[in-house]
């Protein structure tokens, strides 16, 4: 683009109009491509070509004006907090580039993303230019601190239920939850178990009020038929026996059932505090898989012969049994990179199954890692120790 042209063309609308009708070929001297116009009548319309702003293309063809010194992730999280929480790589022209490339005007942006992704990492703050995309990364970690402790507090409240006996499933449902909202004056469930966690609220208080209603009333009845029996001889009432609940190796609860077979599905590898459910093999008893593993939702066969199934209470606090867990870690290649990752691991765990390491052509490294945790916490942990590491740009869990 004539950047001679620019000039004359902002003093003169008669001549952008002739530009842009492709009449000005005086001017050019050559034909532009249908993208480079139409990045030019922006640049023309919106700002000075020699600011500090860069200018570029979504896939689509759609302009995108950013500040110099910008990258992919902040590319990313211009267009949606959700786009730039699960970013893994990018593409600038139709090649791979590493996620501290820096965007030139003209550049044809195109961001790769995975569900699986666990979210930023640390180190993206140092490579971010906006602070918009700087300050959606650090409300993702705060969202997370809030959730370890919502997840910390729910876990001691229900440990100090299970411990005298009360079943939590009854005293965590929903209707005693918003009866203690309402008393303890929190506005909502997670406000209240991150309460917990934080240490604000102790586990014991809230126990006591989710149980204070059904105490008082067991305390009445007792009451009642203590004096029942001092008048009159008592007739005992035989209560309906409860659903069984087998225990499992695998920490696998199955309501009803006994002398089943139970195993845990290789291809997706569940661990305690995973949504699951139950497939019925025929001759192999019942595998056991995470809810959004690929393998079940193949037909429509597969999803006729899936059973309810839940972890055991307690389970997600056994720390005698490893469940495997497997990563992707995708990180700059530099020299070191894989032994600071397996020093932090081996700080959170002992039982590391299998490293797969290997450059990629875009100088990255992509480390494959099979690993033994005790539940879904241990595993969020440990994958916030690893994304905490230089260098280490994304890590996503595989499903085997």
């Amino acid at each position: 683009m004539s950047e001679l042209f620019l000039k004359k063309a902002r003093r003169n609308p008669e001549r952008k109009k002739r530009y842009i009708k492709g009449q000005d070929t005086q001017s050019l001297g050559w034909k532009c491509s249908e993208m480079s116009i139409q990045l030019e009548i922006y640049i023309l319309d919106n700002g000075d070509i020699f600011s500090d702003k860069v200018y570029v293309f979504t896939p689509k063809g759609d302009v995108t004006e950013l500040p110099s010194g910008s990258g992919p992730i902040d590319f990313a999280y211009s267009i949606h907090s959700q786009i730039g929480d699960k970013t893994v790589g990018a593409k600038v022209n139709g090649k791979m580039v590493q996620l501290d490339y820096r965007l030139r005007t003209g550049d044809i942006i195109e961001i790769i993303t995975s569900a699986n992704s666990f979210g930023p990492s640390r180190d993206w703050i140092k490579l971010v230019a906006t602070t918009k995309a700087r300050n959606k990364i650090r409300r993702f970690f705060k969202a997370q601190e809030k959730e370890l402790s919502i997840t910390k507090g729910r876990e001691a409240v229900a440990q100090e239920l299970s411990d005298h006996k009360y079943n939590t499933a009854v005293y965590l449902n929903k209707q005693h939850i918003t009866e203690v909202l309402e008393r303890l004056n929190y506005q909502s469930e997670d406000e209240l178990f991150a309460a917990v966690g934080f240490g604000e609220l102790s586990p014991i208080t809230l126990a006591n009020k989710l149980t204070e209603k059904d105490r008082r009333q067991i305390e009445r009845e007792k009451a009642k038929e203590k004096a029942d029996e001092l008048m009159h001889k008592s007739v005992k009432v035989e209560k309906a026996p409860e659903k069984m609940k087998i225990r499992h190796d695998g920490g696998i609860v199955i309501q009803g059932s006994s002398n089943l077979m139970v195993r845990l599905a290789r291809c997706c590898n569940p661990v305690p505090g995973d949504d699951i459910t139950g497939y019925i093999t025929k001759g192999r008893g019942i595998s056991i898989h995470r809810i959004d593993c690929q393998n079940l939702a193949s037909s429509s066969e597969l999803q006729e012969r899936l059973i309810d199934v839940e972890w055991e209470d307690g389970a997600k606090k056994t720390k005698s049994k490893d469940y495997i867990a497997e990563l992707d870690v995708y990180g700059f290649n530099r020299s070191g990179l894989l032994n600071d990752i397996l020093m932090v691991v081996s700080t959170q765990t002992k039982n590391l199954v299998s490293v797969d390491a290997k450059p990629t052509k875009d100088k990255m490294a992509s480390i494959h890692l099979a690993l033994g945790i005790h539940d879904i916490n241990h595993l969020t942990l440990l994958v916030d120790k690893i994304k905490s590491v230089p260098d280490v740009y994304s890590v996503r869990r595989t499903n085997g």
